[in-house]
């Protein structure tokens, strides 16, 4: 299986994790081609896209992503892809890191 079809396939722990915490904002963050796959989920708040590829990323680029990130003040964070092409994150000090 690719990776867009195990992004599709943990698509219910999206709901799952709403429904455990419902007041969270629920960001996602994948790859420019899995954008689709994940927009319009009414569980999820926020789509972020990194483009690894994009102007063949440097690593000044790489650190204003991350400082992005960190101003976002996203605390738990869940790999549902083993190649880290996508991550849910779920702010407020819910426990929970590591990979599903």
């Amino acid at each position: 299986m690719d990776k867009i079809g195990d992004l599709v396939l943990s698509t219910p722990v999206i709901k799952a994790v709403r429904d455990a915490y419902p007041d969270s904002h629920i960001a996602v963050l994948v790859r420019p081609y899995a954008r689709e796959i994940v927009e319009g989920n009414p569980y999820i708040d926020e789509v972020i896209t990194y483009d690894k590829t994009k102007n063949e990323r440097t690593f000044s680029s790489n650190v204003k992503f991350i400082l992005n990130l960190r101003k976002k003040k996203l605390i738990s964070r869940w790999c549902f892809i083993r190649k880290t092409d996508a991550y849910l994150f779920i702010p407020g000090g819910h426990s929970g890191k590591g990979r599903l």
